[in-house]
């Protein structure tokens, strides 16, 4: 991840932020309040705070030393430094209080996870502190009263920067004239003046010693008002630390760590009532900075702005500009979420063709599954669905939810050369339900029941047989937000059986009226290999040992060039080199080589259902020779069918007894293979 990608995690004036800093409520405490390197969230926290920074030295910041662990699994002592002023200041003695305060209170965590932890809401003048109990809102008061400091109060998102500029009483951030091309996301301030902003920044002087794009965090913090977040650095010999003074006269402290994964580089500045923050991270493809790198950022900033008093007409302008945008935002991110493409059904089937191994074996229909009116677009195979589409908003999205493609419940064939496995099943009730079952090598079995309406899915019923996680009641039943409630086996089977699958037909993908001006297919190209080494390589980095790789070589079509048979864990694949490229003639679970050099490929549903199919290998595509399928919904007294023209296809599909599926099946014996681990695989 590079840092142009990881603004883009940390999202812009719409992003993910936004919408969580509206919500105080039962957000997780860290005792260690620190600039962690977390990605996304160290930047967005990193050096809130107030600061007195009277002599520009870190050691007059500091109160106290922690142990803190990263993602690495590596640690290193740190030293914590107070960002509400100097040793001795009221800032400094609030910060060390509500730290070692902290400490004592609640070290077993029962109150925060207690009953009574968020029940009371302090208000928005008290969401700074993360409070999770009366005693921790009475520190807050006596830590102030002591101190004479003020509560920090409402933080307000503000995705206009100019205007917020404006509403504090300043021309901006940078020096006139300032070399710099800035992106901003959000601007966030509260209502004494305090602001800070994040966003990517290019620095583009000519001759510039830092030509790079970085992404940094400025932000300016009065020091009578109260803060608990505080900031660490490592122990002396891990940064640099020295005094820049820029060409206005502006001292400047300036430190950059050198042993920390992220490659974290700061300078303070301390202005009568304000002190000025400046951050930003290498991370790890980034490039360590400079020293005159990091003097030349400072010559940019403006370090000599006073923002004032916001008004109450201004903050409740923000609000409003910060609704219209939240809302903005949430629906681009249901349009995401739902796959939304201003494209019609011609890109999907081009995709879906695009997509998935075998794909002339995939059919699709046109149905309105939802009553609205509008026909739908379901594609699938083996009497099951891929996907199912609809028309929205003068595009087209998925009826299906995003959680089940992330966690393999619905996916495509997709990673490397389309190596991953098909989902389990997807189908059509006869209540006008749709459902995803699946199954998993550890023994999970689980079905997601849900009604289409308007376009969308509304979940219906969800039951999981779970013996990994719920050893002592694996039966188990969630509701929308995924909570789960034990329940019995009779249970869980009844439920299963109340959604029972209505077969589809569908009709061939090549029979799709596409017309040649159709829009083309939707993202997802896969990577190109020119030869098998290159590809394992590829796909095996990762894993230094490859111990759970294997393959063997053999020349199917006996044309010269051997075909690779992989084998990954429960993954198997037959793949051959055509056009000067690698490319997959099939793949699954259950995959041999029979004899003959035909290739047998079976599909198990957990409804009990199967495929199989045979294939050969013939100027480099997997040819369908024979396909046999076990489909009980279609025909409980009499399940087996066969491909009639050796299409696949559900319009060529006649029954046969189950002698003759099974002499059929008989024809195709597997063949005994010599695999070798992927380690003895010649990559040179």
């Amino acid at each position: 991840m590079n840092s142009m990608d990881l603004l883009d995690a940390i999202g812009d004036a719409k992003g993910a932020y936004v919408l969580a800093a509206r919500e105080p409520v039962k957000r997780r405490r860290s005792v260690q309040r620190v600039w962690l390197i977390a990605a996304v969230i160290g930047v967005m926290l990193l050096l809130v705070g107030c600061a007195v920074v009277y002599v520009l030295s870190l050691k007059d910041m500091a109160f106290g030393e922690e142990v803190q662990e990263y993602y690495d699994g590596s640690s290193q002592n740190c030293t914590l430094l107070s960002l509400q002023g100097v040793g001795g200041t009221p800032g400094y003695q609030a910060s060390k209080e509500w730290y070692e305060w902290l400490q004592t209170y609640d070290q077993d965590q029962s109150v925060r996870f207690s009953e009574e932890a968020y029940a009371e809401d302090f208000g928005d003048e008290y969401y700074a502190y993360n409070l999770y109990s009366r005693d921790m809102k009475d520190k807050v008061d006596e830590i102030c009263a002591k101190y004479g400091l003020e509560l920090l109060g409402k933080m307000y998102v503000d995705p206009d920067v100019e205007a917020a500029c404006q509403a504090l009483k300043i021309q901006g951030i940078l020096r006139p004239g300032a070399q710099a091309e800035t992106d901003w996301g959000n601007i966030r301030y509260y209502a004494n003046g305090s602001f800070k902003l994040e966003g990517h920044m290019t620095l583009t002087g000519e001759n510039t010693p830092w030509p790079y794009t970085q992404i940094v965090s400025f932000e300016c913090n009065r020091k009578d008002a109260f803060s608990d977040l505080y900031a660490s650095v490592g122990p002396v010999g891990s940064y640099e630390e020295w005094t820049y003074t820029t060409s206005d006269g502006v001292d400047v402290l300036m430190v950059i760590e050198k042993e920390r994964i992220s490659g974290h580089s700061f300078m303070i500045v301390d202005r009568g009532p304000y002190v000025f923050l400046f951050s930003t991270y290498a991370f790890d493809d980034g490039h360590p900075m400079s020293k005159e790198g990091l003097e030349a950022f400072a010559e940019v900033f403006d370090f000599t702005v006073e923002p004032q008093r916001v008004s109450r007409e201004d903050l409740e302008a923000a609000d409003e500009r910060r609704e219209i945008a939240d809302q903005e935002w949430a629906e681009e991110y249901e349009k995401m979420m739902l796959g939304y493409q201003e494209k019609g059904y011609d890109a999907r089937i081009k995709f879906q063709i695009e997509n998935c191994v075998n794909s002339d074996q995939l059919g699709f229909t046109l149905m309105d599954i939802d009553g609205n009116g509008v026909d739908d677009l379901l594609v699938g195979q083996n009497g099951y669905l891929r996907a199912a589409y609809t028309f929205e908003d003068g595009g087209t999205q998925h009826m299906i939810m995003q959680r089940l493609l992330y966690e393999g419940m619905v996916n495509y064939d997709g990673i490397g050369v389309n190596m991953s496995m098909d989902p389990s099943s997807m189908y059509l009730c006869q209540d006008g339900s749709l459902a995803f079952a699946y199954d998993s090598v550890e023994g999970t079995i689980g079905y997601h029941f849900a009604r289409a309406e308007g376009g969308k899915l509304v979940w219906a019923e969800q039951v999981v047989y779970d013996p990994v996680h719920h050893p002592d009641s694996p039966w188990q039943q969630y509701d929308a937000d995924y909570r789960s409630t034990p329940i019995t086996q009779a249970q869980f089977e009844q439920i299963v059986a109340s959604h029972v699958r209505k077969p589809v037909e569908l009709f061939p993908i090549s029979e799709f009226p596409l017309t040649d001006d159709s829009p083309s297919g939707i993202g997802m190209s896969d990577p190109v290999y020119h030869d098998y080494a290159e590809l394992i390589r590829a796909q095996t980095e990762w894993d230094a040992d490859r111990s759970g790789w294997f393959y063997c070589l053999l020349d199917l079509d006996e044309d010269g060039q051997k075909e690779l048979f992989l084998q990954e864990g429960v993954w198997k694949g037959v793949l051959t080199i055509a056009e000067g490229k690698v490319k997959l003639l099939t793949c699954g679970e259950e995959l041999s080589i029979c004899q003959g050099n035909s290739i047998a490929l079976t599909r198990s549903y957990p409804d009990g259902n199967q495929t199989h199919c045979f294939y050969r290998v013939e100027d480099g595509n997997a040819v369908l020779i024979e396909y046999l399928r076990y489909d009980k919904d279609v025909n409980p007294d009499n399940p087996w069918f066969r491909s009639a023209d050796a299409s696949g296809q559900d319009i060529s599909m006649e029954p046969i007894s189950e002698a003759e599926f099974d002499a059929t099946r008989g024809r195709f014996t597997p063949a005994k293979l010599e695999w070798k681990p992927i380690s003895e695989f010649p990559l040179d």
